[in-house]
């Protein structure tokens, strides 16, 4: 059998899961969230289509496109990713892995959440695999996420401790991770860093700046922007408090996670 004929046989069972897994879920969805889950259902459906013909169109390339499908989902925002942490279960348990496209599935969530997950937080041996990441999400969808403020207030009090704009290398390397590690923390502590702006803390604007635009499904690979287009964004790391403010008032009920222990001000 050729190496195409493979790759298109294994789509299509990725999609005959995906569509199983719709209609086995559609009668456990709350009346609240019917509608939403039927539009995150033909959406994904639609992405998992797409992305199926990419692959059989590029069965020798390791990686996959970001298509006009895959920015429709990453546009529903943070009330989708429920539905795609059951996806990651059921992937999980399936026994005919499908590594390639739970890559694509895995880029949705972290465009989506922006949550990171540092190299000390991987099993050992395990760093960048997919099965790994997947295990890892649905373990702080279920339960790390539950801690977000003690761990923010613990980073936060870590920062506060270093001098004001540290002059040391050794200072400044610390500020850097902290501030890395406030970040893997991911949008659903947008809340706690927005009130750390409003307090006059400006070295979060960078990282709110960062967020957005994953969170506006705008990642797009940079080398494909216009110069006036790179421009742009790299003005946009310099966001003043005031625009990163007026962005966070216009966004943050669509940015508004199920089942937060963070309240949105």
């Amino acid at each position: 059998m050729h190496t195409k004929t493979v790759v298109i046989t294994a789509v299509l069972f990725v999609v005959c899961l995906s569509f199983g897994a719709v209609n086995c879920c559609a009668s456990e969805t709350p009346s609240g969230t019917k509608d939403l889950r039927a539009e995150f259902d033909s959406k994904y459906e639609a992405w998992v289509l797409a992305q199926g013909k990419w692959i059989s169109e590029n069965p020798f390339l390791s990686y996959t496109a970001i298509l006009p499908e895959e920015k429709a989902l990453v546009a529903m925002g943070p009330s989708v990713v429920p539905f795609m942490i059951e996806k990651f279960e059921k992937e999980l348990s399936n026994p005919e892995w499908n590594d390639r496209f739970s890559g694509a599935n895995l880029e949705i969530v972290w465009f989506i959440t922006c949550k990171k997950f540092r190299e000390d937080e991987w099993p050992e041996g395990k760093f960048g695999d997919h099965q790994a990441k997947m295990e890892m999400y649905v373990k702080w969808w279920k339960e790390g996420r539950k801690k977000l403020p003690e761990t923010f207030n613990t980073l936060y009090a870590e920062l506060e401790s270093l001098p004001k704009n540290p002059e040391s290398e050794s200072d400044k390397a610390k500020e850097k991770d902290i501030l890395d590690r406030i970040r893997s923390q991911g949008v659903e502590a947008l809340p706690l860093i927005i009130q750390k702006i409003k307090g006059g803390d400006k070295r979060f604007l960078p990282m709110v700046a960062i967020m957005k635009r994953f969170t506006d499904a705008d990642a797009v690979i940079a080398t494909k922007l216009s110069p006036a287009e790179l421009k742009a964004r790299e003005d946009q790391l310099n966001w003043s408090t005031e625009e990163a403010l007026a962005w966070w008032e216009a966004n943050k009920e669509r940015l508004k996670f199920p089942g937060s222990v963070v309240d949105i001000k």
